[in-house]
């Protein structure tokens, strides 16, 4: 891989860890904003899914950007 491929690889990357983090806030929000244990449930799951899928991204971007494994 080029270096040019790999610094348009980690920026891609840096804009999906930036969406996916503001996912993750509005699913946290949406936990607080829940009225029922049904709507509770729902956001704890959806937060622990954008939380899971934010961890795989900043690993991608530590990793293309030479960081810690």
């Amino acid at each position: 891989m080029s270096a040019a491929d790999r610094d348009a690889l980690a920026d891609r990357l840096a804009v999906a860890v930036y969406r996916m983090a503001s996912r993750y806030g509005i699913a946290c929000m949406e936990i607080g904003y829940a009225e029922s244990h049904a709507e509770r449930e729902a956001a704890r799951k959806a937060t622990f899914r954008r939380y899971s899928a934010l961890l795989r991204l900043t690993g991608a971007l530590a990793s293309i950007a030479g960081g810690a494994r």
